[in-house]
């Protein structure tokens, strides 16, 4: 699946910019205005190696398949949390895209 990873770490929806990886798509610019304007903190940054092994969630993203939780990373499973729930929900709401939260 082409498109964007999301990490969710403190409380903060955390995307890398395009430059350094994933696509400057719609659903993208979608994702970070919706959850601004639902009040979360969301951030373009650089994200380690590290981050992505500690993030509470991770989701992936693209126009098709809206979003999708990651389950696994490496041998540490991971369950679809509140975060991305309320993102899925809030997406489904606004018609764009069925997701799969």
């Amino acid at each position: 699946m082409a498109g964007n990873v999301f990490l969710v770490a403190e409380g903060r929806v955390l995307t890398p910019a395009v430059d350094r990886a994933g696509i400057a798509g719609v659903m993208r610019r979608f994702i970070i205005q919706v959850a601004a304007e639902a009040g979360l903190d969301v951030r373009v940054c650089d994200l380690a190696p590290a981050a992505v092994a500690s993030a509470g969630e991770i989701f992936l993203s693209n126009a098709l398949h809206g979003i999708r939780p990651v389950h696994a990373v490496g041998s540490r499973q991971l369950a679809p949390g509140p975060v991305t729930a309320r993102l899925v929900a809030l997406l489904a709401a606004a018609g764009v895209v069925e997701c799969a939260g």
